[in-house]
């Protein structure tokens, strides 16, 4: 690994990277990305999804929206951290009862009672976007509803490798140890939200997906600071801000822009304004995720163009990857008494369609499903998947078949419902009777974290690979 201090152009002097752990402001000159991989990542995938929209290219691209992207590395999320930094002053337990009573919906009177790091949330989560369009955004919520069923198991099965194989996220999940000691709470909190945000009205202020977004929004301030502080300055140099506002746009790439082109790689087409609407509606999600709106892409070609440059820089796995990966993928297995392997091997043949099989070969190794035949089980996705997304397709262009499916997308995603009941219902035979997203309330020191040693450990074969800026 590379030195992380970089020279102020003309001074002669070096700049310490922990100089750089600051808000961004319009203006302010851009700094430079943390260190990443010479060789971009996942370019079998990219250029597999990402072809014919834009020139996937060899490296990273540089331009307005990938400086402010590499810029926001450096930096969290501003207004709730400073509601974290409130539950370090107040205590979590009363700072968890403002914050609840602040979410439950837009009261002045009660505005005007709360601290000033929960007025300040409360003016950002209650004033709507220049760019809020309403009708765009529910129009967008029903064509990702309308994604195939195999372009929705593909983007999952994409996720799922995402935060088991991406270096920033697989540290950060890997450290909690929330996926490796609880994965069935896990399983049913991440279906809880995926689930919510389908759900008509969701979006709508005092509305329980609205409150779920802003909690787990809250979550991840509270784990961004516990992990800023057990891993140290060291590791803020190398890398950057944990959980970094960069990493909470990336959900435009992973959620909005993965379903549909996942749909096209099997041949289902949309127009680019249909991915413009799914991108406006993820983009309103991000926004109250506290996603810079700089960041934040407002059309499909800017949601794609973000997710190329992004995944660039996955870079290599932490060393958590085997037991994310065997925690991930442990309550699909077991919910199915018998023959749970096998139904395993649908979801590795998806990942394995979109990300590359040699991608997942690596990722599965050293775990229980090292010796599955990863090239059988993408047959066998494929052979599941092109009939149902060519049928799917046809059905596209009969009016009367379009317009049911239409209104049957009107209260929800009925395949993320029909999933959320089977895996709540696991859950409980498990002792999961609650989704609080409370977990982390009282660990903003991260004692409970693992070191950043561990986080920042790369395996031998990648030594030397790492550099600093582009």
């Amino acid at each position: 690994m590379t030195g992380t201090a970089i020279e102020v152009e003309n001074s002669g002097q070096q700049q310490d990277p922990l100089d750089r752990e600051y808000y961004y402001r319009d203006g302010m000159e851009m700094r430079p990305a943390p260190e990443h991989a010479t060789v971009p990542s996942l370019r079998y995938m990219r250029d597999l999804l990402y072809r014919d929209w834009l020139d996937v290219g060899d490296g990273w691209q540089n331009t307005a929206q990938t400086r402010l992207l590499d810029d926001h590395r450096w930096q969290g999320d501003e207004v709730m951290d400073g509601v974290v930094a409130m539950f370090d002053r107040i205590g979590a337990a009363r700072g968890r009862e403002l914050f609840e009573q602040a979410i439950a919906g837009d009261s002045p009177t009660l505005r005007e009672q709360l601290p000033e790091e929960l007025r300040r949330l409360c003016e950002q989560i209650y004033r709507l976007p220049d760019w809020y369009d309403p009708v765009r955004i529910e129009r967008g919520r029903r064509l990702l509803i309308d994604v195939s069923v195999p372009g929705k198991l593909a983007a999952s099965a994409f996720g799922m490798f995402a935060t088991a194989t991406s270096q920033d996220v697989s540290g950060a999940t890997g450290a909690t140890g929330h996926i490796v000691r609880e994965p069935i709470r896990r399983a049913v909190e991440s279906q809880a939200f995926f689930e919510a945000i389908t759900y008509s009205g969701g979006l709508m202020a005092g509305a329980d997906t609205f409150s779920v977004i802003v909690r787990v929004r809250l979550m991840h301030s509270l784990v961004r600071r516990g992990l800023r502080r057990q891993w140290g300055d060291d590791n803020f140099r190398a890398h950057g801000m944990p959980i970094s506002n960069t990493r909470l746009a990336e959900g435009s790439g992973w959620f909005a822009s993965m379903p549909m082109l996942a749909d096209h790689m099997l041949g289902r087409r949309r127009p680019m304004r249909d991915h413009d609407d799914v991108a406006l509606y993820w983009a309103y999600i991000l926004y109250l995720f506290g996603v810079e709106e700089r960041l934040i892409p407002l059309n499909g070609y800017d949601s794609i163009t973000l997710a190329n440059h992004i995944f660039c820089d996955a870079g290599e796995a932490s060393p958590w990857r085997i037991e994310l990966i065997e925690g991930l993928l442990r309550p699909l297995r077991e919910q199915v008494p018998v023959g749970g392997m096998q139904t395993v091997k649908l979801p590795l043949g998806a990942a394995a369609a979109v990300m590359g099989i040699d991608t997942i070969s690596k990722a599965l190794t050293g775990t229980d499903y090292e010796s599955v035949n990863l090239k059988q089980c993408r047959r066998l996705f494929l052979a599941f998947a092109r009939p149902l997304v060519t049928a799917t397709a046809v059905g596209d262009r009969i009016p009367a078949l379009r317009n049911r499916k239409w209104r049957r997308a009107s209260p929800g995603d009925t395949l993320q419902m029909v999933a959320g009941r089977g895996l709540r219902r696991y859950g409980r035979k498990h002792g999961v009777t609650e989704i609080s997203f409370m977990q982390h309330d009282k660990n903003t020191s991260g004692k409970s974290f693992e070191s950043h040693s561990r986080a920042s450990s790369r395996p031998a074969e990648n030594a030397g690979r790492l550099r600093t800026g582009r």
